[in-house]
């Protein structure tokens, strides 16, 4: 897949909503993903029981391109359509690809150089 208009820009974890498409470094090399909601985390961040700021994010580095493309037709820039009970409902999933097996829990304190790609 191959996009010709995109921009990259540096952000914090505090502007990521869902529906973002992001790039970042989490305990090691560079990785991407869609920030999603949840039950828990209707703006795609909650506090955890021990006081830890969350990110929530379907990883995107180990999905094949189809998929992927699936997932950004779906989520990409929908903040409503871009949570945890969409991906677990995609007609994908029945056929045996579980994207939410993809879903990360990130604390933000280790989310580091976070890139929000606009398509």
């Amino acid at each position: 897949m191959e996009f010709k208009n995109y921009s990259v820009v540096e952000t914090s974890y505090l502007a990521l909503r869902p529906g973002n498409l992001i790039e970042f470094t989490y305990g090691g090399g560079p990785r991407y993903g869609i920030v999603i909601s949840s039950r828990r985390s209707s703006g795609g961040m909650f506090l955890s029981y021990q006081h830890n700021t969350l990110s929530t994010v379907l990883a995107c580095d180990s999905l094949d391109e189809a998929t992927f493309s699936e997932l950004l037709n779906t989520m990409y820039g929908n903040e409503v359509a871009a949570t945890y009970s969409t991906a677990k409902s995609m007609p994908s999933l029945k056929a045996g690809k579980p994207y939410v097996g993809n879903f990360r829990t990130l604390n933000v304190s280790v989310l580091s150089d976070i890139y929000k790609v606009t398509l």
